[in-house]
């Protein structure tokens, strides 16, 4: 079974994005897929990093142009996989 996480990019609770995600999950659903939608704001996110002006910010290969930027990017990735064993262990 194909497996699906849906979430709107929006944590407004009228949030116009989380219906379309809402619909576009049902119909998964009734395709067969197993979906779970979460709502950004239950979820903690265990630190930020910000890229202004993103549409300048990125190589032709995809990867940052400033260094620094991209090993913030890469440490947040993996405290974010630490931060969600951690939580998937507490469930357990």
């Amino acid at each position: 079974m194909v497996k699906i996480l849906a979430f709107a990019g929006c944590i407004r609770a009228e949030s116009f994005t989380k219906n379309l995600v809402q619909i576009a999950a049902g119909a998964a659903r009734q395709a067969g897929a197993g979906v779970t939608c979460i709502a950004l704001h239950d979820y903690v996110l265990p630190d930020r990093v910000s890229v202004p002006i993103a549409q300048e910010a990125f190589d032709e290969s995809g990867a940052l142009k400033d260094a620094r930027r991209q090993q913030s990017v890469i440490e947040l990735g993996r405290k974010l996989a630490d931060f969600s064993q951690k939580q998937a262990t507490r469930r357990d």
